[in-house]
């Protein structure tokens, strides 16, 4: 993929695809079937529940840190702001 950089905007992708509507990180339709009878091959169809379900709650778990991780930094900005006003 190739990107120019014009003076008066920001980088302009030329790559092939152009257009980017119902392509997930370059990849098209063909690719992602092939993917999911990959996946069948090796872990069967009885597993691929399980499997989801796992990819689920580590999709859920770290959107819950980075959650929490965003609550910690704001409350101790907010911490740092009324010492601050304390001081003065």
């Amino acid at each position: 993929m190739v990107f120019i950089r014009d003076a008066a905007g920001p980088a302009a992708d030329i790559g092939n695809n152009s257009n980017h509507e119902g392509i997930m990180f370059g990849l098209g339709m063909p690719e992602l079937i092939v993917i999911l009878v990959i996946i069948v091959i090796i872990f069967g169809a009885g597993k691929l529940p399980e499997i989801g379900a796992g990819i689920g709650k580590g999709i859920t778990n770290f959107k819950k840190a980075s959650r929490e991780a965003t609550d910690e930094a704001a409350k101790i900005e907010e911490e740092k702001k009324n010492d601050e006003s304390k001081k003065a």
